[in-house]
Order: C-alpha cells, then structure tokens, then sequence
C-alpha cells in the first residue's frame, strides 16, 4: 500500500486572509522586574483598557496581566492573561503568546518610549474563549495581533485569520 499523499501544500496567509477584529488599548501599573534563570521577568499589571472593534466591545477588568520574560538572545517571550468584560456583560477571556524584538529600540523603550510595531518586531497570537453564547465565535478564531508599546501601557491591532 502507497502511504504517500498527493496534497498539495496550502497557499501562505496574506493580507487577504486577515480580517480586523479589534483594538484593545491598556494602561499598566506599577511595572515588576524579577531575574529568572530563564532570563529578566518584566510583569506589566493591567490597571485599565478598552476593546474596540465592530463585533467586540467592553473593556479588560484590572488584575489582567502581561508577562515579557527577556532572554540572554535580547528577545521577549510575552504571556499575556486578561479577562474582557463587553459591552452587554459577557466575559471572554483573552490568553496570548508573541515575541518582542526591540533590537535598536531597546534603550528608548527602557527610558519611557513608545516602540511602534512597524519600527520593531511585536507580534502576538490571541486566543479568546468564552461560555456565553452570543460570542461563542471567538471561540474557533486563530488572530493575530501588531503591537505598540511603552512603559505605560499597549496596543493591539488584532486581525482574525480565514
């Protein structure tokens, strides 16, 4: 029996293939830096936010957190952990993985800049999920996210994919 498969490899994603979903804009605390063994712990605790987009709408409730734990490589793993409340009173929790690449921008970053996605590599992937069946959509999305940061706080743009 051939066990080889005749499928033909899938075309790779472009612009076409992404559709906004929505902005979510969030201010930070007090910022926490730790030493790991596994690089420096940056944890930016969410004061505040707000979610935008034609389908999506609410604000993130405080206690959300983002984690960047930057490597001896100069590369940021992020680990984000929020919880969006929308605008009718559904909850939808938001998990995120990406990468930060400041490279040159690093300095400015570190004395209070804002590092735009465009100028820097900052790139995350969404996942959102909830209970509540008037948004159980989210639920089956892949997104993608470009990311603006500062000590201050983050934006995403967030494009889901087809």
């Amino acid at each position: 029996m051939d066990t080889t498969t005749t499928m033909k490899s899938p075309a790779p994603l472009e612009g076409a293939d992404l559709d906004f979903m929505c902005s979510i804009e969030v201010r930070f605390g007090e910022i926490a830096t730790v030493r790991t063994p596994t690089g420096t712990r940056m944890l930016f605790p969410v004061v505040d936010g707000t979610v935008e987009g034609p389908r999506l709408s609410g604000r993130l409730i405080p206690g959300s957190i983002d984690w960047v734990t930057v490597g001896s490589d100069g590369i940021g793993r992020i680990d984000v952990h929020a919880m969006i409340a929308t605008h009718d009173d559904a909850l939808i929790e938001l998990t995120a993985t990406g990468r930060s690449v400041l490279g040159e921008h690093a300095a400015g970053f570190l004395a209070g800049e804002e590092v735009s996605g465009h100028d820097a590599y900052l790139r995350i992937s969404p996942l959102f999920q909830t209970t509540d069946p008037r948004y159980s959509w989210v639920n089956g999305l892949v997104t993608v996210a470009r990311c603006d940061l500062s000590l201050m706080g983050i934006r995403y743009q967030v494009s889901s994919v087809r």
